[in-house]
């Protein structure tokens, strides 16, 4: 009976300690944006001005998703590692009459939800990495513009 007990003790202990190794690595740029990016309320136009959150008016929600995956402790990247969300941001931007995106914001989530948050640690731990981690991206933000009228 004790050794069930220190049994059941290193798996949850290596689950726990798996769970700090588990999970994908992405970066999110906007290299190819035509238009101004901000993770805040603000952004600047054409002659460095600042616009602030008060004077734009929303038009839509920006969003794009996409899949990262990893293997070995995210050692090693199988694809999208660095994601440019510039083309989508051009395409929706323009597609709506927009000037920027403001308050931009990315959330991570596992691929196969949370029923399998207690099996793929071990998973993971036995297989020394080796077993992919896949996380689904998304990224949201607010297509902004002035007042008409406003110069």
């Amino acid at each position: 009976m004790r050794n069930v007990h220190h049994l059941l003790a290193g798996l949850v202990l290596t689950t726990c300690l798996s769970g700090c190794w588990m999970g994908t690595r992405s970066y999110v740029e906007a290299e190819d944006s035509l238009y101004p990016v901000s993770m805040g309320g603000a952004v600047y136009d054409e002659q460095g001005k600042p616009l602030s959150e008060a004077s734009l008016e929303k038009l839509r929600t920006f969003k794009v998703g996409y899949r990262t995956c990893n293997m070995l402790f995210s050692l090693l990247p199988l694809w999208n590692r660095t994601y440019d969300i510039g083309d989508d941001v051009n395409e929706q931007v323009k597609q709506y009459g927009g000037e920027a995106v403001t308050n931009l914001s990315v959330e991570s989530n596992m691929l196969l939800g949370y029923k399998a948050t207690m099996i793929l640690p071990l998973l993971h731990v036995f297989t020394f990495g080796v077993m992919p981690d896949c996380n689904t991206v998304i990224v949201r933000g607010d297509i902004v513009r002035r007042p008409s009228g406003t110069p």
